[in-house]
């Protein structure tokens, strides 16, 4: 019986338990991240999330502080030791499995840390590959410490949940760090991302608020903007996006015959033309369904649909 209870004795010490577990309430979410590069340093911002956003308010969260942003900021010669110094200023444990989405400055790609961030989320144990990424002219911070409009969480943001919006106005498509991935493994070797300004368009009842938008796409081979595609541009870039779901289109533009419809269907047959001089051509075949809320008189269905 003896030989029993330290045969079992033995047994239970090679069981693992929990002693090396992070309790969630003892960690620091990281929601999002913005780098910049500023006179030979790279600068790291990150955003921190609340998580009493994503519970019901009966739980006991405050929902005045559900969308506050804190965004904590440090530099180093490297992205790593940039963070390693934010680091040195936590609370507690950065946690970086909730990361949501990355915001990178004009000078930070063109200095190589748009490939390198890449690299550095992609290998990291902690990171998903479910994290958009933006580009910005302005200022990095300005655009982390922007707040929803409603009093919601960071979370679902325009930032950290873009999919949202664009299923209701499929203007510029969000791309994440999949995405990128695959697009700059194929020849082409250039990625498309939304470009962010800020605006003044919504107003509360004491000031105005400010809010992202975003109406270009910044089209990046690794560590170069190959150009910035204009609204104008993205007008008709959008009818051919794969993951279209529906859109406001003008017709007649500039006459007193304007009127819009709403695209909610389309397929488009994109043929590639190579002419004698070398110059390349597409050729764009497209089916559409859209509807007409408010028909114009003197407009016939058939100028609708050649319009």
């Amino acid at each position: 019986m003896r030989y029993r209870f330290i045969l079992i004795l033995l047994s239970v010490s090679f069981l693992s338990g929990c002693w090396d577990s992070n309790e969630p309430e003892r960690l620091v979410y990281a929601n999002g991240l913005g780098i910049d590069y500023k006179d030979g340093k790279v600068v790291a911002h990150l955003q921190i999330i609340n998580l009493q956003g994503l519970a019901k308010s009966e739980s006991g969260g405050d929902p005045s502080t559900l969308n506050a942003a804190d965004v904590g900021s440090a530099t180093g010669d490297t992205l790593d030791e940039a963070l390693f110094n934010l680091y040195h200023t936590s609370d507690r444990r950065i946690y970086w499995g909730h990361l949501s989405f990355v915001i990178l400055s004009e000078e930070a790609i063109k200095t190589g840390n748009f490939k390198y961030t890449l690299d550095l989320l992609d290998r990291y144990r902690e990171t998903r590959y479910r994290i958009y990424f933006f580009m910005t002219k302005g200022a990095v911070k300005d655009a982390m410490l922007i707040s929803p409009i409603e009093n919601i969480s960071l979370a679902f943001s325009k930032l950290s949940d873009p999919k949202g919006n664009y299923n209701q106005s499929s203007f510029i498509p969000p791309i994440n760090l999949r995405e990128i991935l695959i697009e700059l493994d194929e020849p082409a070797y250039y990625v498309s991302i939304p470009q962010l300004k800020i605006t003044e368009q919504w107003t509360g009842q004491k000031e105005k608020k400010k809010a992202l938008l975003m109406d270009n796409i910044a089209v990046i081979s690794e560590n170069k903007i190959m150009a910035i595609l204009p609204k104008k541009v993205m007008n008709g870039a959008r009818l051919v996006n794969k993951h279209f779901v529906r859109d406001n289109v003008t017709l007649f533009s500039g006459t007193e015959r304007e009127t819009s419809i709403i695209v909610f269907e389309k397929k488009a047959k994109i043929t590639p033309i190579v002419e004698k001089n070398g110059k390349v051509r597409f050729h764009i075949k497209m089916k559409i369904k859209a509807s007409v809320d408010m028909l114009k008189n003197g407009i016939t269905h058939k100028e609708y649909e050649e319009e």
